[in-house]
């Protein structure tokens, strides 16, 4: 099984097989030509709208809509899910950058999982905490909640454990009032005793993502010290990206450059559905430039197939031009299957 104690988003952080089986070279050399990418990071954007606006998102590029997403979307979200989670189930699968194989796994322990993030805030919609315990009962994937953690009141840290949430991460680029309110203008006393209020109430559940911007006085050791003190763990620490080229502050990003390749592990191992349910190629195609199918009419092995292509060849994306996403150049953590008919009838009629 892959990565099943990974509770983030980074793939800095992911284990790798429980069980490890080395690919044999020749079928490694195979790899890439002969097999499909399985992405199995389900970026769920529930809501478009945000209650806040952070200075290192571009939220006046949002081009694409700012809405809930809605029922009929959710529902096809959820059973795709389920057919793509089934028929992978306990299925073999490689790693090639880790030279490994094992199995895709199933339910809890499936690779698979559902992060609700994207560029609104997932708390506000209406839905949320139903929709993570039906994804959670009728797929039973782990299911990680992304929040700025002005809504972990006590009524929504009741409905989340009873949704049985697995993973709450809060973004936070401060540990204290002037090092917050610099880049996120909310009530800091009030977040952070929202986040310690969870962790007591979902002990080991609560973690920590922390971006920290060219122009911020804070170190990793800082924040590592700051949420070490308070028993909370600090999921990761990364530098400010620059959101696909639409940040352009130069105080906020640019002391990490774009990089001219074209390869992007992002894309290999995520799929992002936006909230109106068009599955694009990442969270910051703000203008949704790159629709590569809809929840309504494509099913996700299909969308896996016509992915692999593009991850092979790289993305040539406008937004990918300028793009500084430290995740983007990861290699590690890319699954990929050997294709078969039962998985992928196309490949028979070749």
């Amino acid at each position: 099984m892959i990565s099943a104690n990974r509770s983030d988003v980074s793939p800095q952080n992911c284990s790798d097989f429980d069980s490890q089986s080395p690919v044999k070279e020749d079928d490694f050399m195979d790899l890439a030509t002969q097999s499909v990418v399985l992405p199995y990071i389900f970026d769920l954007e529930m809501s478009g709208k945000c209650n806040t606006v952070c200075t290192f998102c571009p939220r006046d590029e949002m081009k694409r809509g700012e809405q809930f997403m809605s029922e009929l979307h959710f529902e096809h979200f959820l059973k795709n899910l389920g057919r793509y989670v089934s028929a992978l189930e306990d299925r073999q699968v490689n790693l090639p950058y880790e030279k490994t194989s094992g199995k895709f796994g199933k339910r809890e322990l499936s690779a698979a999982r559902v992060t609700l993030c994207g560029m609104g805030e997932s708390l506000m919609h209406p839905k949320c905490p139903e929709w993570i315990q039906r994804i959670r009962q009728e797929v039973g994937v782990r299911v990680t909640v992304v929040t700025n953690g002005l809504l972990l009141k006590e009524s929504m840290l009741e409905k989340l454990d009873a949704a049985q949430v697995t993973v709450i991460v809060v973004s936070i680029p401060g540990i204290d009032r002037e090092t917050y309110t610099r880049y996120i203008p909310l009530d800091w006393e009030r977040v952070l005793g929202n986040v310690e209020r969870a962790h007591a109430r979902l002990p080991g559940r609560v973690h920590i993502n922390v971006t920290i911007p060219d122009d911020s006085p804070l170190r990793p050791d800082q924040v590592l010290d700051f949420w070490g003190s308070r028993g909370i763990s600090v999921m990761s620490i990364n530098h400010c990206h620059n959101r696909g080229g639409f940040l352009e502050t130069s105080g906020l990003t640019g002391l990490h450059g774009a990089s001219s390749d074209h390869f992007c592990g992002i894309i290999a191992r995520h799929n992002f559905i936006a909230w109106d349910g068009r599955i694009l190629s990442c969270c910051h195609d703000l203008h949704a430039d790159n629709v590569l199918g809809n929840v309504i009419d494509d099913d996700f092995l299909e969308l896996a197939y016509r992915k692999s292509a593009v991850v092979d060849q790289g993305p040539t994306y406008r937004i990918c031009a300028n793009c500084n996403d430290c995740e983007r150049l990861e290699p590690s953590q890319i699954v990929r299957l050997i294709p078969t008919a039962d998985l992928f009838p196309i490949t028979a009629k070749r």
